[in-house]
């Protein structure tokens, strides 16, 4: 189980989970009375992916954070 919060926005809301097929229809039982997020939202997010846009997002943010982390150490 995972989000993408901490890699996009928390205002995304979409998480994900990885389970064995023979699970996918206890998931399927239970989805009716779960709030998922809008169909957009989700193929959005599998076109970024699948073009493979997903890591070098990745790595640019990290980069990003990793510099405003410094900043911040050596105004404190």
């Amino acid at each position: 189980m995972g989000t993408f919060s901490k890699v996009f926005t928390p205002a995304l809301r979409m998480n994900y989970m990885v389970l064995p097929t023979k699970l996918l229809g206890n998931l399927q039982a239970i989805e009716l009375i779960s709030s998922t997020p809008s169909r957009i939202d989700q193929w959005a997010m599998q076109l970024f992916i699948e073009r493979g846009h997903g890591y070098p997002h990745i790595r640019r943010m990290r980069m990003i954070y990793r510099k405003k982390y410094k900043s911040l150490v050596q105004l404190v």
